[in-house]
């Protein structure tokens, strides 16, 4: 179960595999981390990240904030040219019923001067500092929306989209941070913990997606 405002790290060299909303698989394969607190030592954090492959760190933010945050989204929703795939930073997703809507905003950040704010805020970036080990620099950002009935993506390694980019796996994050609540029943993100030390052979028909035959029968582990 992931709260609003819960940060969630994932690292990228191998990267924990993960599942996206719109199809679950039910696997475990060994205990992920807890959730961590943002006033738990840093040491503990960084310890669960390179043991697990990601870390879920509890919301360290407001109410009032998140709330905000939620209100910044209902108005990028209403964007002239949203729902056109002409428009540059909209990436639409088909739905159960056949339709495509729009799914996320890549990038967010300069549209936005809430998410903007949210993308320099120290309690964030003192938790990527130290599991980078050093200063960070953002070089992406989006934001993901996904309305019920949209598809959700199959098992992948996002540092299989990234690689083209030069930059060695384990100098790059991902961080998510939620704004609404997710579960096993309105499609949470589900990750392999213990997965992201190497690249995981393909899937036959894309490159990009993980062969769940080298996932262990039973290893998926949801974000506490």
């Amino acid at each position: 179960r992931v709260e609003p405002g819960d940060v969630r790290s994932r690292g990228r060299r191998g990267d924990s595999p993960c599942l996206c909303p719109g199809r679950m698989l039910r696997m475990r394969l060994m205990p992920g981390p807890v959730p961590r607190h943002a006033a738990d030592a840093l040491a503990d954090i960084v310890s669960d990240y390179h043991r697990f492959g990601y870390v879920v760190v509890a919301s360290p933010f407001g109410q009032e904030e998140i709330a905000r945050w939620r209100h910044e989204c209902d108005r990028l929703w209403t964007r002239p040219g949203i729902h056109e795939a002409s428009e540059f930073r909209v990436d639409l997703r088909d739905t159960l019923d056949g339709r495509r809507v729009p799914e996320r905003l890549d990038p967010v950040i300069d549209a936005s001067p809430v998410f903007a704010e949210l993308s320099r805020d120290e309690r964030v970036l003192r938790v990527a500092r130290a599991l980078l080990g050093e200063e960070v620099v953002l070089f992406k950002d989006k934001l993901i929306v996904k309305t019920p009935g949209t598809l959700g993506y199959r098992t992948h390694q996002d540092f299989s989209y990234i690689a083209f980019l030069g930059f060695p796996g384990d100098r790059q994050l991902a961080i998510s941070v939620a704004v609404d609540s997710t579960n096993e029943d309105n499609g949470a993100i589900e990750v392999f913990p213990g997965h992201h030390a190497k690249l995981l052979p393909s899937a036959a028909d894309d490159e990009y997606l993980v062969d769940e035959r080298a996932l262990a029968p039973s290893s998926a582990e949801p974000p506490q």
